[in-house]
């Protein structure tokens, strides 16, 4: 089971306006990087997007199985969020 189509980030235009100019948290597993979005009239969701390079693993059945475990922990987590937010989980090498 996936994120809700609401939750997902999409865009390669959100991808780099976080990459840009959000915000980030590393742990050994997992970067994360966030940016708030509160210039907009109507509140949004919170948007999550996984990014998993080649460095991780060259086979893709590999980062298509990480992604899934990383969608199915932010399924859990989304009742604690808070909305309007733009989140990118990133798996460096050694996930």
């Amino acid at each position: 089971m996936s994120l809700p189509r609401q939750h997902r980030l999409k865009s390669w235009r959100h991808f780099a306006q976080v990459y840009r100019r959000g915000g980030r948290w590393r742990s050994r597993c997992v970067i994360l990087r966030g940016l708030q979005v509160t210039n907009t009239p109507d509140p949004i969701t919170t948007q999550i997007g996984i990014s998993i390079g080649r460095k991780t693993s060259k086979r893709a059945v590999v980062r298509n199985q990480l992604k899934r475990q990383v969608r199915h922990a932010f399924r859990q987590l989304l009742p604690q969020l808070e909305s309007g937010w733009l989140l990118v989980a990133v798996l460096p090498p050694q996930a």
